[in-house]
């Protein structure tokens, strides 16, 4: 897929609990759904690399948003 429509409105309300370093990462954790049409890897290193996470923080963040909006 080369581009998925992205519902201002319902992106606010799904990511309104999100600080702004969680959203940007919700955006590239779905670019990568969206882009290779498969679901994340179950692995917690391959989807801090998939969204470019290097700090301890950045990584923290990746762990969170996969807790609290994706599934296994």
């Amino acid at each position: 897929m080369i581009w998925w429509k992205r519902d201002i409105g319902a992106w606010r309300a799904k990511t309104a609990h999100l600080t702004p370093l969680e959203k940007g990462v919700y955006g590239e954790l779905l670019d990568h759904c969206y882009s290779t049409q498969m679901p994340l890897p179950i692995n917690l290193d391959a989807c801090t690399r998939i969204a470019g996470a290097k700090s301890a923080v950045e990584v923290h963040a990746v762990e969170r948003v996969l807790v609290s909006l994706f599934e296994k």
